[in-house]
This record gives C-alpha cells, sequence and structure tokens, in this order.
C-alpha cells in the first residue's frame, strides 16, 4: 500500500509526503491519511517559517553591511545610552573596537559628558523631537584625542512609538 500527501503552502505545492508499506498486507487507513496530512501541514508550516527566517538573516545581514560599510562614523546605543553597536569608521576614528565599546555608556567618548546625545537631557531632547541634525560635538579617542564632530541623531523606534535605539551618525 502507498499514500502521497501533498504539502501545500498557498494553494501551491511545495512538496509531498511519500509512504510505503512494504512488509504484509496492510493499507493506509482515512486515520493514517488524516494523520500524515496533519504532518504535511505542520511541514509547510515549518518550511515557510524556514523561508521567511532566511529572508530576514539576509535582510539584516545586509542592512548590518551597509552601516558596516558607511564612511561616516555610526554609533547604535540602546535606550538607556549604552553603546550596542559601532560602525568601522568609527572603530577607525576613534580606535576602539565595536567589542570594547559594546555595553559601555556612550559617556567613554565624549569627553564634556552634558553633550553626549546619548544620556541624560540631550537624549530626552533627542526623543521628543525624533532627531536632531548638525549638532557641534567633540569625541574622545581610546588615547584621548578630542575629534570635532558634526553629530546627527534619531530615535529608533518599534511599531508602537516606543524608543528601542538611538542612532548617531557624525562626519
Amino acid at each position: 500500500s502507498s499514500m502521497a500527501v501533498p504539502i501545500l503552502m498557498q494553494g501551491q505545492t511545495i512538496g509531498v509526503i511519500s509512504l510505503k508499506i512494504t512488509r504484509g498486507d496492510r493499507r493506509f487507513t482515512d486515520g493514517d491519511v488524516k494523520v500524515i496530512s496533519i504532518f504535511a501541514g505542520n511541514a509547510a508550516f515549518a518550511i515557510e517559517n524556514a523561508r521567511v527566517y532566511e529572508e530576514i538573516a539576509a535582510s539584516k545581514a545586509y542592512i548590518e553591511n551597509i552601516i558596516k560599510s558607511m564612511i561616516d562614523s555610526v554609533i547604535i546605543a540602546n535606550p538607556d545610552g549604552t553603546i550596542k553597536s559601532i560602525n568601522t569608521a568609527t572603530e577607525n576614528l576613534l580606535d576602539y573596537s565595536e567589542k570594547q565599546l559594546a555595553g559601555l555608556s556612550a559617556d567613554v567618548i565624549f569627553p564634556n559628558a552634558e553633550d553626549n546625545p546619548f544620556k541624560g537631557e540631550k537624549l530626552n531632547e533627542l526623543k521628543a523631537a525624533g532627531a536632531i541634525k548638525n549638532r557641534e560635538l567633540v569625541y574622545l579617542t581610546k588615547n584621548g584625542t578630542d575629534v570635532p564632530v558634526m553629530f546627527s541623531g534619531s530615535a529608533l523606534r518599534d511599531n508602537t512609538g516606543a524608543v528601542i535605539g538611538i542612532v548617531g551618525v557624525a562626519k
């Protein structure tokens, strides 16, 4: 006895589950078909989830590559003002690796803590306005050198409007 059950996604066959009984004279029952049909539906769901996951992973890698390859300094901070990531231009400018800065307060790269746009009143101002543009600030390198920059930043928000991060770009 043989059975073939299609794996369907949005009405399209994306695969087939094929079973064959090779011993004895047992036949597939309607219950067997029902169980395999349910399994086929679950397989279709898993295949679609894997496809979507791969698509999201590819999109994420593409966006990360854009950020990493930008010639301007990019700093992404968490809502609490800690550094989440930086791009290669920032690593080169400040002589820090991303690993060295990730999780630290952005104060480490601002010689004047009151100017830190990722913290305190400046952060609240940025969140309220949604963005700040072309602010003259000073970054502090790992060896203590001041680097004047023109800084712009914007609040990253989720679909409910809550701030989930801050992105800063400096020239």
